[in-house]
């Protein structure tokens, strides 16, 4: 028995064998998207882009027109304060890139409710990664945030990873735009 089929207890066609042996290039896997190889650097941890302030072991930059979201651990957050005097319902609208592992949960504070709680959170997607692709979402948040809120907070998913966002915005139910966040202002 050779090495190989000790190794490997299956029988291996000795033509595909040669095939493999002979254009390695043809049986090179393809990268792993979650090893985190082709992240950029991640940026200074705790900082501010914009309105933004990004959580304990999460980094934020501007990078090819979008607002990077850097997590080097389980539980990456950013959230804003200084929001406009406006009264719900609400939608939360943004354009995401992402390679985080799912959920995201967006959290908000109202002066009713002035800690994040889960009470007054929403979930976008599940528990397998995000595909990588930039994807529209348009969250409809519920009656308990009806009331003005006061500050938002994202969680873009949990894991070391990198979601990019193009834009983030707060609508009225009418099409309002209270709120927009792009990676130029």
């Amino acid at each position: 028995m050779s090495k190989i089929n000790s190794i490997f207890p299956m029988k291996i066609h000795p033509i595909l064998f040669a095939l493999l042996l002979s254009a390695p290039a043809m049986a090179q896997p393809l990268p792993n998207p979650r090893t985190g190889a082709a992240l950029p650097t991640p940026p200074a941890q705790g900082n501010a882009v914009g309105d933004f302030k990004s959580g304990p072991k999460t980094g934020m930059a501007v990078r090819d027109g979008a607002l990077s979201v850097v997590s080097s651990g389980n539980d990456p957050i950013f959230y804003s304060s200084g929001l406009p005097p406006m009264r719900g319902p609400y939608f939360i609208e943004f354009r995401m890139n992402s390679n985080l592992l799912g959920p995201m949960e967006i959290y908000w504070k109202t002066a009713k409710t002035p800690d994040f709680s889960g009470a007054n959170k929403v979930s976008v997607g599940n528990e397998k990664p995000f595909d990588g692709k930039y994807r529209m979402y348009l969250i409809d948040l519920p009656e308990s945030a009806s009331d003005p809120l006061t500050q938002i907070r994202f969680d873009p998913g949990s894991g070391p990873g990198e979601a990019l966002f193009e834009f983030i915005r707060i609508r009225s139910v009418t099409g309002k735009i209270w709120k927009e966040w792009k990676a130029t202002n």
